[in-house]
Order: structure tokens, then C-alpha cells, then sequence
């Protein structure tokens, strides 16, 4: 950075200490060290310093930059301006960072009279979220319908992680954050069932259960539903006693007064008007004999059959049959045979739960190897729950790949406010605080979650606002700190406008573009299309500069359909483009179908693949530049990236992600000198 001589006026002197003055401030995040030439310092006795000559002898790192910039507001739930039906729901706020609770209230007050609603300490239970960057604020009570309410938030009452508090809202101000409670006048809508209607194996002892949209509360404390035995001309009825779950006031629970007769079918009766919403919308019941059937254990003669085998991560095999098995009979580890490569791999223990058995191994498994499974009938067996022994199997193949192994969506439902998505395989339980990782997209705008929560493979999402039959909805993930996991551990990866399906939906896919790079030619729709209705390739003609392409292959995923050529377009060619709707035409996940087009014309883009042009790091976030746009939908997973500090260790990295040339990488303990590879 700079020699200064011996004698110079900045080196001074103070008993035992020198004090060397710099002639420029030291650059922020940045590593240096200090050479001293032996003989230029001597003792008062005249004994020469032996100097520094290794960079090594004396180095340091200057602090990273200080973060001055106060966090702000990206979006307020619900809306500023905007209106809410939910007069028991809570309020979110989502920062531009994540922030900390400081000190102060958050304050609700009445924006007609200017009354004091509610008041609430930053660090009351009500008000959660601290360390993420979506705040939920709980009031004291519930909301008035037809009635005005502003948010007023204190000065030091959240702070980024480094110090800098939020600017607050006034307690004069009552426009920022001010929105209406809207008279409810929609009746909750019942979304799952437990037992799922038509299930032939439900336990005598089972307590039933309804799942709601929207919190619900009973007409009464002594109203009752009923169970009816529908077992040929005999008519039995079980007086079910309703309640609604402490935990969670969307659930009802019905509970038998005397136990289910084995091997018998039911229908469950819910008297009209006997649950409502909590603005007093009444559910319309079930008085019929089709909406919610079930039979009880013994009902059921078929063993349960293997429907998959797949890794679970590195070290399980995981079996899922097409029902629901015994936990209480699980065979011995022994009882079956894994080779990987041909070569045995020993099991070491074995867990049944629900339609699912988990096989630990001794070791890992490589992603792309070989695995097989064999089961043989022991002493214990295998079990579905009206006593079906499973049948044995030899050398079944196991799927070992990164789609089998790692978490994914494979489909999706909205119905209201609630957004539900199936992934390929159980989950471990979410995170309440893992809503700010997610991202719903109604027509291309993004909405406020309310709540998440999952059950087995299903996230549910429940959305402030309803969502019409005619929009098409999208759900982005990002993992941050409350990662979605599987039941081995295994990250699920982020996903970019994973479509899925409006179950009222009757609006067909409109084409939204269509884009040309090499052999490919991808439509883009507007919403999600169904991906077992592929075209034919004759229902497509492409000209590539006027001159007929052939096309080799059709295929259909999320919201495209992509198009392969026999031979690569060159950068800058026309294009046109004709769809006519043949046996399989394009649907969407409703099943209505795409409108057929011609002569969509298009100019190819270039072949050449985008490499990296320049990295650059800014506290804990690593930027790698690239040059040219990158695909937000395919995210690599993190472990593909290693970051290593100036003295080559390992720097803890949190997620990936991309926005259009650059992917980003969140660290822990990063530096200047770091560098990714």
C-alpha cells in the first residue's frame, strides 16, 4: 500500500510502543500485511530490532462495510388500502431484510375515530418472526367488520441484523398501513377429510376429522353429527360429538360415541348450519350419502402392493405401497436383501409409517449406482391395516437419482385462499416462519400468505385473499433458514412459477411467447398445462427461415411445451410457428383446452452457452456474474458450490439462487479473498 522511510515524522514513539501513522484510511474488508526492514528500530540500549520479513509475521483484515442503510417495507398483509375478511386473522409485515424486534408497541388504532384498537409490545408472543424478514403481528382481538383500521409502528421497534432500526410509522399517521374489514359473506369450504372419503381401512376406534379453509366455530355446544352403517338393508346410526381443535381452528373433530363395527361401511351426515366461520357464514353440511364414505378395517382382502422403490438421501431405501400399512408389524432388517453394483449392502434397521417403509443401510449409496431390494416373508411381515400380509419380491429395482432422492413438487390445487402442494415424498413438519420463503403469484402478481403448514407430502398455503376460478396461480420457493426437508433430511431445492392447478378453473391456456435456442422451441402458457396430454408432433408445423423443420419430439412441463428439432437453428433466423389441436391437444391442469395458432413468428437467440464473467462479494452475499441471462426455474443445489476464506478453509454457504445474468450465494464468515469454484 505504502513505504514510509525510518525517519519519517509518522513513526512515533512512546516507551515501548511505535506508532505508525498512515498517510489513507484502510480500505474496509480488505487483507494486509506490514514489513519492517531489520536494524531501523534499535532498543534504548542500542540493540537493533531483528524486523518482520514474512508477510506472515504480521497481517490482519480490516472490518467488512458497515450496513447504515435503515430496512424498509417491501409489503404490508393486508394490503395498505386494500380490505380483509379474516376479523380473526393476523397481520404480517414483510421487510426488505431481516429484522430484529427492538423496543416499543405496535399500535392498531380505529382510522374512523382514531380510538386506540390495540397495543402491543414489540416483544409480546403475539408479535413473531424476529430474525426473518416477515413480521406477523397477532391483535388482541378480533376485528369489527365494515370498520377502518391503521397500523402505527414505533421508532426503535425493529432493527436490521446490523443495528439500523426501521423508520417506523408515526402515531399521527393513519394512511401508511390502513386498510378495511370487509363484511364476510362466503361460507368456509371444507378441504380434506381424515379418513379421505372411500378409504377401506379405517380403525374402529378412529376419530374423524374436517379441515376448513378459514377458522370455524360451532352453532352450538350440544350439536352433533352422525355415522349411518350402510351395510345392505341394515341402518345403524353413532352419534358423532363435534368439537373444534384447540390447536388449529380450521380442524373438527368427530368423535364416535361407541366404537365402529368392524367390516362395515359409513356415511358420515353433518347437520346444515352446524359449523360457521367465525363471521357467522354457516357450512351447508353433509346430507347426502356420497360425499363422505368409509369402510373399517376388514372391509379390505387385497395385500397391499409395492407401488415404488426409490433413495431416500444417501443411506435409506424407501418402499411406498398403495395403502396404508401396520406399524405394529414391521419385519426383521434381515428380513430383506440390498445390493448396490451387485455387491450386498446391509440393512441395519427398518421403520414403517403410514404407506411407507424406510430402509437404513449400513453405508451410502452414490447417486447413479445400481440398487436392488429383495423382501422375504418372516415370522413378522409385512401388514396393511385390515391384516393384509404383503407379498415377497426379489431383485426390485430401487430409482437412485437426484429427482428420485431429492424433494420436489409434483403437483399442486388452489381452491379459495388455499394453495396445496404435493411433493414427491413426506416431508418433515414446516415451519410456521417458513411463509416468508415462499412466493404465490396470482395472474403474475404476488399475494400475502396468511399460514403454512404441511401434513406428509401436502404444504398447504393459506393466501389472505381468494383466489378467482379464472387466474392462474404460481408458487416460488427459496430456502432460507426454515428449509424444507425430507424425512432423511435432504433439501428440497428452490423453485421458480411452479404452476398448479384452480380447481374451478374454466378459462383456457393462452400462449404467452414462444422462445428458440438450438434444437429447441419452447411455448410459453400462462398457467400450468397437464402434462400427461402431449400432441402429437403433427399438430405442429415449424419453418425455420421458411424451409419446413423437422420435428423429432414433444413434451410438456410446468407451463411449456417444448419443441425438439432435428437440426439447430442459427442465431437470428425467423422462425414461425403453427399449433393445430389434434387427439391430445394442449390442456391446462383443469383440462381446458389451448386455442390453436399460426404463423407465430420469432427470431432464434444464440447457442452459446453463458460462462462466468466476473465475481464480486458484498458482506455474506457472493455474486457471480455471468454472460449471458440465466433460467430462475433450475437452481443448483448448494452443495455444487464450495467458498473458501483467504487461508483456505471452507466458508459455510445458506442458499442459491438467480436473477436474470447473476446467481447469488448467502455465506457465513466471507471475505474479500473468498473464491468460489
Amino acid at each position: 500500500m505504502e513505504t514510509i522511510p525510518a525517519n519519517s515524522s509518522r513513526i512515533t514513539f512512546s516507551g515501548a510502543n511505535v506508532n505508525i501513522a498512515m498517510n489513507a484510511a484502510l480500505v474496509r474488508n480488505t487483507s494486509y500485511y506490514v514489513l519492517i526492514d531489520p536494524g531501523v528500530l534499535l532498543t534504548s540500549s542500542g540493540e537493533a530490532y531483528e524486523g518482520i520479513v514474512d508477510p506472515t509475521g504480521w497481517n490482519f483484515s480490516t472490518l467488512a462495510s458497515v450496513d447504515s442503510t435503515r430496512p424498509t417495507v417491501s409489503s404490508f398483509a393486508p394490503a395498505s388500502g386494500g380490505s380483509t375478511t379474516d376479523i380473526a386473522g393476523s397481520l404480517s409485515i414483510q421487510f426488505s431484510e431481516p429484522v430484529v424486534p427492538g423496543s416499543g408497541n405496535v399500535v392498531i388504532r380505529n382510522a374512523d375515530t382514531n380510538a386506540v384498537f390495540c397495543s402491543i409490545p414489540v416483544t409480546a408472543p403475539s408479535i413473531t418472526g424476529g430474525g426473518t424478514s416477515v413480521i406477523a403481528i397477532k391483535p388482541c382481538a378480533s376485528f369489527s367488520p365494515n370498520v377502518s383500521y391503521a397500523v402505527q409502528i414505533g421508532t426503535m421497534a425493529f432493527a436490521d441484523l446490523s443495528g439500523n432500526y426501521f423508520a417506523g410509522i408515526g402515531t399521527s399517521d393513519l394512511t401508511t398501513w390502513r386498510f378495511r374489514v370487509a363484511s364476510d359473506t362466503t361460507p368456509p369450504e371444507l378441504i380434506a377429510t381424515d379418513p379421505a372419503p372411500l378409504l377401506n381401512s379405517v380403525r374402529t376406534n378412529a376419530v374423524l376429522r374436517m379441515t376448513f379453509s378459514e377458522p370455524v366455530r360451532l352453532a352450538s355446544s350440544t350439536v352433533t353429527a352422525s355415522a349411518n352403517l350402510a351395510n345392505g338393508g341394515t341402518s345403524v346410526k353413532i352419534p358423532l360429538a363435534i368439537a373444534v381443535d384447540g390447536a388449529d381452528p380450521r380442524i373438527v373433530t368427530l368423535t364416535p360415541d361407541t366404537p365402529f363395527a368392524v367390516a362395515s361401511r359409513y356415511v358420515v351426515n353433518v347437520p346444515a348450519n352446524a359449523i360457521a366461520d367465525l363471521a357467522g357464514n354457516a357450512y351447508p353440511g353433509i346430507l347426502n350419502d356420497y360425499r363422505w364414505t368409509f369402510q373399517t378395517i376388514g372391509t379390505d382382502t387385497t395385500a397391499p402392493g409395492l407401488a415404488s422403490a426409490t433413495m431416500d438421501g444417501a443411506a435409506v431405501v424407501l418402499l411406498t405401497y398403495g395403502e396404508a400399512l401396520d406399524e405394529s408389524s414391521i419385519p426383521f432388517a434381515s428380513n430383506y436383501y440390498v445390493t448396490v453394483n451387485d455387491v450386498p449392502r446391509q440393512v441395519n434397521s427398518i421403520t414403517v409409517k403410514g404407506t411407507q417403509v424406510r430402509l437404513t443401510l449400513q453405508s451410502g449409496v452414490a447417486v447413479g449406482q445400481k440398487v436392488k431390494v429383495s423382501y422375504t416373508l418372516g415370522a413378522i411381515t409385512l401388514k396393511d391395516l385390515s391384516g393384509n400380509a404383503a407379498a415377497a419380491f426379489n431383485a426390485t429395482n430401487v430409482a437412485n437419482t437426484a429427482d428420485t432422492t431429492l424433494p420436489r413438487p409434483s403437483s399442486g390445487v388452489v381452491s379459495g385462499s388455499v394453495v396445496t402442494l404435493t411433493f414427491n415424498k413426506s416431508l418433515a413438519p414446516v415451519s410456521a416462519s417458513a411463509a416468508s420463503q415462499f412466493t404465490v403469484k396470482v395472474n403474475g402478481t404476488a399475494q400475502s400468505i396468511s399460514s403454512i403448514s404441511s401434513n406428509g407430502a401436502n404444504v398447504t398455503i393459506i393466501l389472505y385473499s381468494t383466489i378467482a376460478s379464472s387466474h392462474s396461480v404460481s408458487v416460488s420457493y427459496s430456502p432460507g433458514s426454515y428449509k424444507l426437508t425430507d424425512l432423511s433430511g435432504n433439501d428440497a431445492a428452490g423453485f421458480t412459477d411452479f404452476y398448479v392447478q384452480n380447481a374451478n378453473d374454466t378459462t383456457p391456456p393462452a400462449l404467452s411467447g414462444v422462445t428458440v435456442l438450438g434444437t429447441s422451441v419452447v411455448l410459453s402458457y400462462n398457467e400450468g398445462l397437464l402434462s400427461s396430454s402431449v400432441p402429437q408432433k403433427s399438430s405442429f408445423s415449424v419453418l425455420v427461415g421458411g424451409s419446413a423443420a423437422e420435428i423429432t419430439g414433444v413434451a410438456v412441463a410446468n407451463n411449456t411445451v417444448t419443441l425438439t428439432l432435428s437440426s439447430t437453428v442459427i442465431p437470428n433466423q425467423t422462425v414461425t410457428v403453427t399449433y393445430i389441436p389434434g387427439a391430445t391437444p394442449i390442456k391446462d391442469l383443469a383440462g381446458n383446452q389451448a386455442a390453436l395458432f399460426t404463423g407465430y413468428s420469432v427470431t432464434a437467440g444464440s447457442t452459446a452457452a453463458a460462462t462466468l464473467s466476473s465475481i464480486s462479494i458484498d458482506g455474506t452475499k457472493l455474486t457471480l456474474q455471468y454472460s449471458g441471462a440465466l433460467n430462475a426455474s433450475i437452481i443448483p443445489y448448494v452443495a455444487q458450490y464450495t467458498v473458501k476464506n483467504a487461508d483456505g478453509g471452507a466458508v459455510r454457504h445458506q442458499q442459491y439462487y438467480r436473477q436474470r445474468c447473476a446467481g447469488y450465494i448467502d455465506a457465513h464468515g466471507a471475505g474479500n479473498r473468498g473464491q468460489g469454484g
